[in-house]
């Protein structure tokens, strides 16, 4: 876990960023997939969705729906719920959920049941390290993101970007990682310096500042390791 000072943060990010291995030197679709393999089994596109669920007495999970089976995480255990009765209703006899939108609600053997709203923005982060996304970074005006796992994903207002993830050029003295990488006509830089960052929107502190540079175009945000 990354959960040390900005120093050694900034160290542990690096050694992530180093020490795995680049994608293969092979030709990348542009158009986003959505269908990959998750450690829950081969998720499809359309059939899949992320929650974080807050609830109104404090308590909250996270909870993934792939096709026809949700995985709820609670802080004790995860459940893999099958669909049962319903599109939105999962349940192991024991344990039901029912995801309708941004809402869910949590029904326990207790008879206890919670009433959840979704908070978007917290599943992003959550939705990208249940695919095994290794590090995300995302910024405001205008808004973007970037996941670096078996390749690197540039989201933007004009699209979606796929890139091969190359080695990255380390430089330990100055904290920071940088990728260089091309494609499909377009050239990506991306740099990764391990230094304190703050979300102006929500003012959460992240580890690492982020800049990518995309043809020319500069993307300013805040990032961290999901692993």
């Amino acid at each position: 876990m990354f959960r040390t000072t900005v120093a050694a943060l900034a160290a542990a990010v690096l050694a992530a960023c180093a020490g795995l291995p680049p994608a293969p030197d092979k030709p990348v679709s542009f158009a986003y997939e959505d269908t990959q393999d998750t450690p829950f089994g081969r998720a499809v596109a359309g059939q899949t969705r992320t929650g974080v669920f807050l609830c109104a007495d404090g308590f909250s999970f996270v909870a993934r729906q792939e096709d026809d089976r949700a995985w709820v995480f609670l802080p004790s255990q995860t459940l893999g719920l099958p669909r049962a009765g319903g599109r939105d209703r999962f349940s192991d006899g024991v344990v039901a959920l029912v995801w309708e939108g941004d809402t869910a609600r949590l029904e326990d053997p207790g008879g206890q049941v919670r009433r959840c709203r979704n908070a978007p923005g917290r599943a992003e982060w959550e939705d990208a390290k249940l695919r095994g996304v290794d590090f995300r970074a995302a910024g405001r005006k205008p808004a973007w993101f970037v996941e670096i796992g078996g390749r690197i994903v540039l989201g933007t207002g004009d699209g979606r970007y796929a890139f091969p993830r190359p080695a990255p050029e380390t430089d330990p003295a100055g904290r920071t990682a940088r990728y260089r990488t091309a494609g499909g006509g377009h050239m990506l830089v991306l740099e990764l310096r391990g230094e304190p960052c703050d979300d102006p929107g929500t003012g959460e502190r992240f580890e690492v500042r982020v800049l990518a540079t995309l043809d020319g175009r500069e993307f300013s945000g805040c990032g961290r390791a999901l692993h």
